[in-house]
């Protein structure tokens, strides 16, 4: 999670193909020194931009001074308080190019520290929409279900939004200790290629956890609603720019909350009245900035 947010499916020595949405590449490739022996490895990604974006434009406006303080301004709230932010600086935002960022919801009792948890927030929904193709994968493949989310990057320092993601995949997130694990790995397959380390196994033990994060079980469906009431308002804001440029054919995850529901959930529960909810119509109250 640094200039983009990032989802990989790790399918070790098969090169599969997807009809979800993601891309099969190669993760990696080591060639032992002595019996040149060559070992590819491949993944399933998918990929959505905005992440380091949003929290520098947050940091440029003066919403928080460093990311930490962020984080703990958001956790001063319970909630946004009826606030969404819609992350929408680039295509790859809301898969929309005609899409606008903004803020919707703000009324005279908003504060700051609302502003900063619906910022977040979006990214955790941005992140959850990234998790449902990889569920779908996995279903539609019987391939192995996840057990915990790996994260690094510079906006997993913020313990919000690891929080929020575990408890919206009700899985837990491991984050690293190393902010940067792209340059890290670069380095343990130089070293692999090069024999200072014997195996990816010994590399592995390398690799330090920083913090993980258990996810709340009591969160998940009140978390969920309020991604399906996200997405709702994102529809409402994805041709706010289409003066300024076409809509290009094909840009949609075509992936909703629902489905969230149903993979994470089950399909009863997706439908229940318990995940229900009601996104009034914006009026000339909603201000947008």
């Amino acid at each position: 999670m640094d200039t983009a947010a990032v989802l990989n499916i790790v399918t070790k020595a098969s090169c599969l193909a997807s009809t979800n949405g993601m891309t099969p590449m190669i993760a990696h490739k080591t060639v032992h020194p002595i019996s040149d022996h060559e070992e590819v490895a491949y993944v399933l990604q998918k990929i959505c931009t905005d992440c380091t974006t949003v929290v520098d434009w947050a940091l440029k406006i003066g919403l928080f001074t460093e990311p930490r303080e962020g984080s703990s301004m958001a956790s001063s709230v319970s909630d946004s308080n009826g606030v969404f932010f819609i992350p929408a600086f680039s295509v790859f935002g809301v898969r929309d190019i005609t899409a606008g960022s903004s803020f919707i919801g703000i009324k005279k009792s908003t504060r700051k520290e609302h502003l900063i948890r619906a910022l977040f927030e979006s990214l955790v929904y941005r992140i959850a929409l990234l998790y449902v193709s990889a569920l779908k994968e996995i279903e539609a493949q019987n391939l192995e279900e996840f057990t915990k989310i790996k994260v690094d990057g510079t906006v997993s320092q913020i313990d919000f939004i690891c929080q929020m993601l575990a408890d919206t995949a009700g899985l837990p997130v491991e984050r690293s200790d190393t902010a940067d694990a792209s340059a890290l790995g670069a380095v343990f397959l130089a070293g692999i290629n090069l024999g200072f380390f014997r195996n990816k196994p010994e590399v592995t033990r390398i690799r330090k956890v920083d913090k993980t994060f258990a996810p709340n079980p009591n969160n998940k469906l009140k978390l969920l609603r309020n991604m399906r009431c996200w997405e709702e308002v994102v529809e409402k804001f994805k041709e706010m720019d289409k003066d300024q440029a076409e809509k290009p054919f094909g840009y949609s995850d075509n992936i909703s909350a629902m489905e969230f529901s149903r993979l994470v959930l089950g399909e009863n529960c997706a439908r229940g009245k318990e995940t229900t909810h009601e996104v009034p119509e914006m009026n000339d109250r909603a201000k947008t900035v």
